[in-house]
């Protein structure tokens, strides 16, 4: 938890950019931060946290569910999770299928939103695009080894098939990554309204990013219904299927 603060507190400061503030608010998230390192440095000090993980508490062979982790195992049963002697590419990969069918999930929320000015709806959609992200910075990392790009479009595998065009997997990930800017995009404006509603400050930039916050979701939904953002995800996990249980 202490980590996620500070994530929190940093990404507080952050949402200032580029936005017109007092400098008692600016004062407020500096001080918050600052006050988050010390804590910070603190708390490493007293658990001697690079032991952490080679503590007689720990076993190195468990199974452990991690609440602040929404993002990734949330949703799995304690026999579902990762154990400290699973092999890692198959948990990886086990845990992108997991990241890939919650994101559905959230398309599936999220695309009758006619605004997303309420919070939920934000948390919503915001959420859509932490597990895109996320998702696209580990294909960086590991490419091929981590999905497949062995599938054709159509689910055709056999490679004497030649009526389909394959779709290659970096293909697949350069729209995942444009989905997750083009979200990134409202929630700028989302970020940017909701500081001046909790400072009552700016009216008349309020309305004017409120309709442009809802704006750019209504382009978005256009967008991702054109470009079938729902079939690539669909078509990424079935590149990771083949490997979600591999031992």
């Amino acid at each position: 938890m202490v980590y996620r603060h500070g994530y929190q507190n940093i990404g507080e400061l952050h949402d200032l950019l580029g936005l017109k503030y007092s400098r008692k608010l600016l004062e407020a998230r500096v001080d918050a931060v600052l006050a988050w390192r010390e804590d910070f440095i603190e708390f490493q000090r007293a658990h001697r946290i690079h032991r952490y993980l080679y503590s007689d508490g720990m076993d190195p062979r468990g199974c452990y569910y991690h609440r602040a982790s929404h993002l990734f195992w949330a949703g799995s049963q304690l026999d579902d999770l990762p154990c400290g002697d699973d092999l890692g590419l198959a948990s990886l990969r086990r845990l992108a299928s997991v990241q890939l069918k919650s994101s559905l999930g959230y398309l599936d929320m999220i695309q009758n939103y006619t605004t997303v000015l309420p919070k939920h709806h934000e948390i919503n959609f915001h959420n859509l695009r932490k597990e895109l992200r996320i998702f696209v910075q580990e294909y960086g990392l590991f490419g091929s080894l981590l999905v497949s790009d062995d599938l054709y479009e159509g689910g055709a595998t056999d490679a004497n098939v030649t009526h389909a065009a394959p779709v290659s997997t970096e293909e697949h990930i350069r729209l995942l990554d444009r989905a997750q800017k083009r979200l990134g995009h409202v929630n700028d404006k989302w970020t940017a309204l909701d500081i001046y509603v909790d400072a009552g400050s700016h009216a008349k930039k309020r309305k004017k990013l409120a309709r442009k916050t809802d704006g750019k979701w209504s382009n978005f939904l256009a967008w991702e219904a054109d470009v079938d953002l729902r079939g690539t995800m669909e078509s990424v996990l079935k590149r990771l299927q083949p490997y979600q249980f591999e031992s």
